[in-house]
């Protein structure tokens, strides 16, 4: 796959993560408390979504993540993913790039949770 075609993929995944991130801020207090198994299945399509990100924006910079260590990233992705994202850009690159995905998140999530609970509970929030 060409350069610019996997920086149209790898833009697509951080989209696909956001969107998941929306699904567990709108869906948080109705079915993850009853359905314990759809909770289960978006956390694993987020970890998957996640571990294919570093895998991709490692080949992009050049510096691939061995084929044999692709379940590594998956089962530790919390900590192994912005460690590929730390190697493949260096520290201060992938620091800033962490740093911001991650308030990035938070924001997403906090409306999306906010949202929920003006919809949830009858446009009282909090």
């Amino acid at each position: 796959m060409q350069i610019e075609n996997q920086k149209r993929y790898r833009a697509f995944l951080v989209i696909l993560v956001y969107l998941i991130i929306a699904i567990i801020g709108l869906r948080y207090d109705v079915d993850f408390e009853k359905n314990e198994l759809h909770a289960c299945l978006i956390y694993m399509v987020l970890a998957f979504t996640l571990t294919h990100v570093s895998i991709v924006d490692s080949r992009i910079t050049g510096k691939p993540i061995p084929s044999s260590s692709y379940w590594l990233v998956l089962i530790f992705y919390g900590i192994a993913v912005p460690i590929c994202i730390i190697r493949s850009h260096g520290i201060r690159k992938g620091v800033k790039l962490i740093i911001l995905h991650s308030i990035g998140f938070l924001v997403v999530l906090s409306l999306f949770l906010y949202i929920h609970s003006l919809i949830y509970y009858d446009g009282k929030a909090f």
